[in-house]
């Protein structure tokens, strides 16, 4: 007696099975197995501040931006986003300021940085016009990076001015991103350059 071992991925249906004959139809294709793709997992965020707290003058400090509207891959923490995956990214930082009148005056320059780890990767650099007549300012960031796994992104307010000014009220503050593209073909977490 002989034994047939037969693997498939369920094409065929046996019909008749005897050590002399086998019989094998092909299974209609509504009751074949598919072919299974694995989900995408989507990475979007949108954290905004929730605390609203005045902004120093010369110094650099991360702009609060804690409370998640949402996260898709849960990859943002305490105003931080850490890249999943290698891929490009899509980044989008929005501050509104407004220092009182008796300091306006007083500030020189105001500075946004989307900061990769340590490094500035992207910045904005807004000059005060010394006038009384616009006391509201918006910074803005919009920017496309390719990032490693792991490559850790956050923002950084500071603003030049005179010694003893105030801090600066924040009126509104958005951190946003998404990734744009996963890349294939070979790249090696580390070789993104």
């Amino acid at each position: 007696m002989k034994t047939i071992l037969i693997t498939s991925i369920a094409l065929f249906s046996i019909v008749n099975t005897t050590t002399a004959q086998i019989k094998v139809n092909p299974l209609p294709a509504t009751e074949r197995v598919q072919p299974v793709t694995p989900a995408v997992k989507a990475v979007a965020f949108r954290l905004s501040d929730a605390t609203l707290a005045a902004l120093p003058a010369n110094s650099s400090v991360a702009l609060n931006t804690s409370l998640k509207e949402f996260d898709l891959s849960n990859n943002a923490r305490g105003g931080q986003f850490t890249a999943p995956e290698n891929g490009v990214y899509h980044f989008d930082v929005h501050v509104n300021i407004s220092p009182s009148l008796t300091d306006y005056k007083n500030y020189l320059r105001f500075h946004l940085s989307l900061m990769k780890g340590n490094d500035v990767a992207e910045k904005t650099t807004l000059m005060n016009p010394q006038t009384s007549y616009t006391t509201t300012h918006t910074l803005r960031i919009s920017t496309t990076l390719l990032l490693n796994k792991g490559d850790v992104i956050s923002v950084k307010y500071n603003a030049d001015a005179e010694p003893g000014t105030a801090a600066v009220n924040v009126l509104n503050a958005t951190f946003s991103g998404f990734k744009v593209a996963s890349l294939t073909g070979g790249a090696q977490e580390g070789t993104i350059r």
